[in-house]
């Protein structure tokens, strides 16, 4: 029987963007489950942000596709910026070093991109992966998630800044964009510690349609050591969508509101 899957070289390549700080311990669950991807054409990108506990060597022990950088702990904005700067895919994707992406996400996006010309974003679905009480998590195969083929949410693509002000509705660990995106818009902005991903969205949102899948793409370990869940003298999410409304107003660039 004749193999029919496109193959590496017949693929728009993909830079997948792997920011990691102290994720040892889940690190290696969160690359496979990007090896495990039906997509061969790929480059990992992995920047480590000033790890203390070796993770960053043991992303150096998996070897191709994946490439370490390393710099000094300068916060998950400056670690895409990193990672961006150094992808030479046809498109970017962004996975953090605790959480993990389902089966077939980027064959979908890859393919609405391509059949899209007009859109820069695509995402997905998510859901949370909690730990139990003694702070284990339940094993990948055990996890129950949305899944129905391709169908598009429609409410939540298109023109969506006005709902991104009610809401951020694209986590990061579930879309993919095109290069030239960053190019329209700048990067993200490093004096945000978080909330980062919300001013980038935002911005997008200004200049590009998205396409949203319904299915659940990625799972967000919900892990108390991370970055989210370090308190911060300063709500970066409210500063984000005040300076957003300053700046756009609050319709959408074809005219839909809140």
């Amino acid at each position: 029987m004749n193999d029919t899957r496109p193959s590496e070289t017949t693929l728009p390549k993909v830079s997948v963007i792997v920011p990691n700080y102290n994720s040892g311990d889940f690190i290696t669950e969160a690359i496979q489950s990007i090896l495990d991807q039906d997509y061969p054409n790929l480059e990992i990108i992995v920047i480590d942000d000033g790890s203390t506990d070796g993770s960053d060597k043991i992303a150096e022990k998996l070897g191709p596709p994946i490439r370490l950088i390393r710099q000094k702990n300068q916060g998950p904005a400056a670690a895409r910026n990193t990672g961006i700067k150094a992808a030479t895919g046809d498109y970017i994707a962004f996975l953090d070093a605790d959480d993990v992406w389902t089966p077939n996400k980027l064959h979908r996006q890859v393919t609405l991109l391509e059949d899209n010309p007009d859109i820069k974003v695509v995402y997905g679905g998510f859901e949370a992966w909690p730990s139990d009480k003694s702070g284990h998590y339940p094993p990948l195969s055990s996890m129950e998630f949305h899944t129905s083929g391709s169908y598009i949410d429609n409410r939540l693509s298109g023109w969506i800044y006005h709902e991104l002000l009610l809401d951020n509705h694209i986590h990061i660990i579930t879309a993919i964009i095109r290069p030239s995106l960053v190019r329209d818009i700048g990067y993200f902005d490093t004096e945000l510690r978080t909330g980062e991903d919300y001013d980038f969205w935002l911005r997008a949102s200004r200049v590009t349609p998205v396409l949203k899948l319904s299915d659940t793409v990625a799972l967000y370990r919900t892990n108390p050591n991370s970055t989210t869940h370090t308190p911060t003298k300063i709500n970066n999410e409210k500063l984000v969508l005040v300076r957003a409304i300053e700046r756009f107003g609050i319709n959408s660039p074809d005219g839909a509101t809140v």
